[in-house]
């Protein structure tokens, strides 16, 4: 891996998401990469394969398919989606 931990994913410009990461940037890039671009499958660039996922009150495993399949599904049952990032926590 280069220095400095970053690593180039996918194409992508090198991003380092880890200790002292900008966690609002990072959403803001999940949801405009995946949710807003509508491309479930740029999922592989944020989620870990396999990840643990809160669902209704407990924790679950979920491998990049599942996770692809449940972002298409959320994607086709709501063909327009808005979203209002907040940082609460500072």
């Amino acid at each position: 891996m280069p220095a400095g931990g970053r690593q180039k994913v996918h194409g992508s410009p090198p991003r380092c998401y880890g200790p002292g990461m900008d966690l609002v940037a990072f959403l803001d890039e999940y949801i405009n990469k995946i949710y807003l671009a509508r491309n479930a499958h740029a999922a592989r660039r944020f989620i870990a394969d396999p990840c643990l996922r809160h669902e209704h009150g407990e924790l679950v495993t979920m491998s990049m398919e599942q996770n692809i399949a449940r972002i298409t599904a959320f994607l086709d049952k709501y063909p327009v989606v808005t979203f209002v990032n907040r940082c609460v926590v500072g």
